[in-house]
């Protein structure tokens, strides 16, 4: 999942739903899942990986196919077969707006690969997506129990 000065990522919650449904996406098509987010913060100030190290540690401009995920419709029409057919092993996605996670989870592909983990059916999805991958740094963590 990538965002960048130059991509339309929306707020918080709006990356927030891209993020999860990017990682769906990843784990169902059996890709390595990275966040690059450097607008308007870097996201690894903020955060810090928990179980899954999310960092890119090179570009991924020069090998990736990229996928502008805006229209929903869209999506189901032609990108999402477009992922599932692209042998590329970096695929980067840029959304906003509305949540894919709808879409990936009523598809019959997405809904095989994440059952065959334990994950189509599990309560909570995004919750538990969001625990597995962030932790917040030391320093929010400091910060954060000064006003509790």
């Amino acid at each position: 999942w990538a965002c960048d000065p130059t991509a339309r990522c929306g707020g918080q919650s709006d990356r927030v739903k891209g993020i999860v449904s990017a990682f769906l996406l990843a784990v169902a098509t059996n890709r390595t899942f990275l966040v690059d987010s450097s607008d308007p913060f870097p996201m690894q100030w903020f955060f810090a990986p928990r179980f899954h190290d999310w960092r890119p540690r090179y570009n991924l401009g020069a090998d990736a196919v990229r996928f502008l995920l805006w229209d929903h419709k869209e999506f189901v029409r032609t990108a999402f077969r477009d992922i599932l057919e692209e042998n590329t092993r970096i695929v980067v996605v840029n959304t906003n707006k509305r949540s894919l996670l709808g879409p990936l989870l009523r598809s019959k592909e997405i809904r095989g690969a994440l059952s065959a983990r334990n994950i189509h059916d599990l309560p909570h999805l995004s919750y538990h997506v969001w625990h597995f991958l962030f932790v917040p740094t030391p320093v929010v963590q400091q910060r954060l129990g000064s006003f509790l």
